[in-house]
């Protein structure tokens, strides 16, 4: 019964760290990109009254999603 016990708990930390062998961290990679002047215009804007709270549906969430979008399409 421990050997069985001990096997699982082997095979458990293998199947859990295996995935992460060989990838690329990209939230460092990307993180180095982000500048501080540029999150804080964003977010500015993407808080803004000018775009009144948001709601789903409404005018002023379907104008941050296009600004959203716009903003990657000129990232591709």
């Amino acid at each position: 019964m421990k050997n069985k016990l001990t096997f699982v708990a082997v095979l458990l930390i293998v199947s859990i760290s295996c995935p992460t062998f060989g990838q690329e961290d990209l939230s460092l990679k990307y993180a180095s990109t982000i500048q501080g002047a540029d999150l804080k215009k964003h977010l500015t804007y993407l808080a803004s009254d000018e775009l009144k709270g948001r709601d789903t549906g409404s005018e002023g969430q379907k104008t941050a999603a296009e600004y959203l979008v716009n903003f990657y399409k000129e990232k591709t």
